[in-house]
């Protein structure tokens, strides 16, 4: 049975999240590695975008987020309650991770970064998310239905 090896919440929220993405490829440690913004916002309907080096997030641009990120030994069992899931290969050139928004993308990141064991290696990844557009309450804006939350869980397959 698979267990939390290392994990960690965002302790503050953070307004305007465009993503997550490895730091080292963002400080330029990784020339020529593609970073978060090749990757982009997400495309039409989409919830979130993925590529090398990082996942990008669509949400309002004044939605509050919380991160939290989960290193495993295994794959963690299937979790319900969340409004989108997936699942699917990450390439983290550095494996140092960090929330980046979308006011300042030559600050670097704007979260605490969270290290993940190993360097240029292709996570498991699964990324789940709650948005509160999707438990409306009559009458009132958007915001008042609650932050954006988002679970970053990673683990390798070392058969």
């Amino acid at each position: 049975m698979a267990e939390v090896v290392k994990e960690f919440s965002e302790p503050k929220g953070i307004t305007r999240i465009f993503g997550v993405g490895d730091m080292g490829v963002e400080e330029g440690a990784y020339p020529g590695d593609m970073t978060i913004w090749d990757t982009g916002r997400p495309a039409g309907s989409d919830w979130m975008d993925i590529g090398p080096n990082g996942i990008t997030f669509d949400t309002d641009a004044e939605s509050l987020s919380y991160v939290r990120y989960q290193l495993w030994s295994g794959p963690p069992p299937a979790e319900e309650g969340w409004t989108h899931t997936w699942e699917g290969p990450l390439y983290l050139a550095s494996g140092r991770i960090v929330a980046i928004t979308a006011s300042a993308p030559d600050e670097g990141g704007d979260g605490t970064e969270f290290v993940l064991p190993r360097q240029e290696t292709t996570w498991h990844t699964r990324v789940l998310a709650r948005y509160p557009d999707t438990d409306p309450r009559t009458g009132f804006p958007r915001p008042v239905g609650g932050p954006v939350l988002f679970k970053l869980q990673f683990w390798l397959d070392d058969r």
